[in-house]
């Protein structure tokens, strides 16, 4: 069964309307009719809004005939990679190290396999980036302005943790919902391994 005939289905089953699920699911009714119709295929946060709208778990939505609960992957791995990031705030490279000791463990399963592969390979990047960018701090003080701030705080100093933040917050932000967000963000990482 299709996607779109698996939400109208369900949306029927609840005896909703398209113009009642649409407004229950926080989207415009010509959105639901589209994804009924095929016409659009729908993004991640609108196919949750319709799973939580029609109580059934995300995965239903998409082949619901093949889906068994005993073969249902589980995300948590990649959740507990996601948060290991958050190891980079005590130690530098915590953010590599602690996710690639996760992954090791779950090597064999494989989605955990791959999303954690380019996780690893999206830390390593960011790090590599975030260096550069550290390096070139003093190098582009002093076109700007003439002089070098080298081994003061303000400015290598605040550049630095505001690059970690960032990186936790997207790893918080990816932790929150694995299943969806992980595949999405890290598709277009290029894989180092």
């Amino acid at each position: 069964m299709m996607m779109e005939k698996r939400i109208q289905q369900l949306r029927k089953e609840k005896g909703l309307s398209q113009e009642a699920l649409a407004d229950q699911a926080g989207l415009s009714i010509r959105t639901v009719q589209r994804i009924e119709a095929g016409v659009s295929k729908p993004r991640a946060f609108t196919l949750k809004a319709l799973a939580e709208v029609l109580q059934v778990e995300l995965m239903e939505l998409y082949e619901p005939e093949r889906i068994d609960p005993e073969e249902r992957k589980d995300y948590r791995p990649v959740k507990w990679m996601n948060l290991s990031i958050l190891g980079q705030l005590v130690l530098p490279l915590a953010n590599i190290v602690l996710p690639f000791i996760i992954w090791r463990k779950w090597k064999k399963e494989k989605p955990i396999y791959t999303l954690g592969a380019r996780l690893i390979s999206f830390q390593i990047w960011w790090t590599l980036l975030s260096l550069l960018i550290i390096l070139s701090a003093p190098l582009l003080s002093l076109a700007i302005s003439g002089q070098t701030q080298v081994g003061q705080f303000p400015m290598v100093g605040a550049l630095y943790f505001l690059l970690v933040f960032v990186n936790v917050g997207l790893g918080l932000y990816v932790a929150s919902d694995p299943e969806v967000r992980a595949p999405r963000l890290y598709r277009r990482i290029p894989v180092l391994f």
